[in-house]
C-alpha cells in the first residue's frame, strides 16, 4: 500500500475533481444525478467487482505524473447514455454515434480529474487518446497495471477509485486512477504545495 501522504494526495484530488465536475459530466450524459461515494484505495492487482463493469474507457497519463486512468460503466449506465443521445437525435443513433458519445463522456471526466491533479502539482499532465473496451474490462485493467519491469516497487502500486451511483443504485460508474510513480517521487511532486 502507498504511504499516507500519497494516499491523501491521490484521494484528495479524485474527490475534489469528482465534486468539481465529474459528477456534473455524468449527470449531463446519463440524464440522472450520480453522487460520488467516498474514494477508496486498493492494490493495483486487486480484482474488480466481477461481471459488473462492461464498458471501460482507458487513458494513459504522461507528464509530471504517469500512469493510467479509466472510466468504467455498467450496462444500464451505458444504456442511459445511449438513451440521452437518442433523445437528442429524436431517433435511434448509429453504433458509431453511440461509441463516440461514450468516448466523449470518458474524455470529459478523465480530463477534469487529471487537470485537478496537474493544478495541484503545478505541473503538466497529458492524456492519451482514449481506448474503449466492451469485452474484458477486468483483463484490460489488469494488463494496464501489470508489473512489466519485475521491480518490487510494483507491489506498492495502488489504484484510487471513486464510484458514482444514482439514487436507485441502478446507474453506476467507476473512476480508477493508477499512478506509476513510486511513493517518494510522487511525494516530491507535491513537496512545494502546501497541504
Amino acid at each position: 500500500m502507498p504511504s499516507p501522504k500519497l494516499s491523501a494526495h491521490c484521494l484528495a484530488e479524485v474527490k475534489e475533481a469528482s465534486s468539481a465536475g465529474a459528477g456534473a459530466a455524468f449527470a449531463q450524459f446519463v440524464g440522472a444525478v450520480l453522487v460520488a461515494r467516498k474514494p477508496v484505495v486498493r492494490a493495483a492487482g486487486e480484482p474488480l467487482e466481477s461481471g459488473v463493469w462492461k464498458t471501460g474507457i482507458f487513458f494513459e497519463i504522461q507528464g509530471e505524473l504517469e500512469g493510467d486512468i479509466a472510466i468504467l460503466l455498467t450496462p444500464p449506465t451505458r444504456g442511459a447514455v445511449t438513451a440521452v443521445l437518442e433523445g437528442m437525435l429524436q431517433g435511434p443513433p448509429s453504433a458509431d454515434a453511440c461509441e463516440s458519445i461514450v468516448l466523449e463522456l470518458g474524455n470529459i471526466v478523465a480530463s477534469r480529474i487529471v487537470s485537478a491533479i496537474a493544478d495541484r502539482m503545478k505541473g503538466r499532465l497529458v492524456l492519451s487518446i482514449p481506448h474503449m473496451v466492451t469485452d474484458g474490462v477486468e483483463r484490460e485493467l489488469a494488463w494496464r497495471t501489470r508489473d512489466i519491469t519485475g521491480s518490487p516497487l510494483t507491489a506498492r502500486r495502488s489504484r484510487f477509485e471513486t464510484e458514482f451511483v444514482d439514487r436507485s443504485g441502478r446507474l453506476r460508474a467507476l473512476v480508477v486512477l493508477v499512478p506509476d510513480l513510486p511513493d517518494a517521487h510522487f511525494e516530491e511532486a507535491f513537496d512545494t504545495v502546501e497541504s
